[in-house]
């Protein structure tokens, strides 16, 4: 029987995607947000998609980005007047595929907003995509995290991926802040064979033998696009996190931590 779980990072990308996961996953809560294009029409596209996924599905919650890029207030302003509407828990910033870490004095305004109205922060962290050829890798660390999550101590801040490959350097400055947290999102395409699912098992199965507790600063969560696209995967995600974790930790990540990293998600999710 598979758990209750909150998958804290999709892509939603149609409404038959959308019907897709919960035919596989019916037990779950999705937290869906834009993929790293910042064209306005892409915004404008993804704003019409995620009024009727909230509309459609009540188990969907969003995350917005922010364009570094673009003015910054008036992103703001918007997020601020669709928060209930959108039932937005938190906003993702693009490290990477923009150029700008963590702790660029840009992202000032994004915290303090973050800070004011109980939302959390996700950092795309580690490996870009392949297509993205102007995308800087440098800018991905977690390092300027750590600066950032003592800064804000009342702001949730989530590493996505890992910082993938860079797992076990990353373990440390996540477990360092009772505010900062991470997912193993995006690591399996949905081609992934058995080699590299048993060495992303190893390799996870090694951070936490370092650090026991890595299990308090995880959550759930795939990377998930469509049934179609190469970022497809759940069942794996779930059967590793069995592998590896008891079943009072397994259950922090599906979901208990979910509740905790993002705290307006309490207002959306019942279970």
């Amino acid at each position: 029987m598979k758990p209750f779980i909150i998958d804290c990072h999709t892509h939603f990308e149609s409404i038959a995607g959308a019907e897709h996961y919960f035919s596989l996953n019916p037990n779950s809560f999705v937290l869906t947000m834009r993929s790293a294009i910042f064209t306005a029409e892409h915004r404008d596209w993804f704003l019409e998609l995620d009024r009727q996924l909230i509309s459609k599905f009540p188990n969907i919650a969003t995350i917005e980005a922010i364009d570094v890029s673009a003015n910054i207030p008036q992103q703001l302003k918007t997020i601020k007047t669709d928060m209930e509407e959108r039932k937005i828990v938190a906003i993702k910033i693009f490290l990477g595929y923009q150029s700008v870490y963590a702790n660029d004095a840009a992202l000032e305004p994004v915290y303090k907003f973050a800070a004011e109205n109980n939302l959390s922060i996700i950092y795309h962290t580690g490996v870009l995509g392949k297509s993205y050829k102007n995308a800087l890798y440098k800018y991905t660390t977690v390092l300027p995290i750590d600066e950032v999550a003592a800064k804000y101590p009342t702001v949730n801040f989530l590493a996505s991926h890992f910082d993938f490959p860079k797992m076990l350097d990353a373990a440390g400055v996540i477990t360092k802040n009772d505010n900062v947290f991470t997912d193993f999102s995006g690591v399996l395409e949905g081609d992934s064979g058995p080699d590299i699912i048993n060495q992303l098992t190893a390799d996870l199965r090694t951070v936490r033998n370092y650090y026991s507790d890595i299990y308090k600063y995880m959550v759930f969560a795939t990377d998930y696009h469509g049934p179609d696209k190469l970022l497809s995967e759940v069942s794996a995600y779930i059967d590793i996190i069995r592998k590896i974790f008891p079943p009072a930790e397994q259950s922090a990540i599906f979901h208990e931590n979910a509740l905790r990293v993002f705290p307006r998600l309490k207002h959306f999710c019942r279970y």
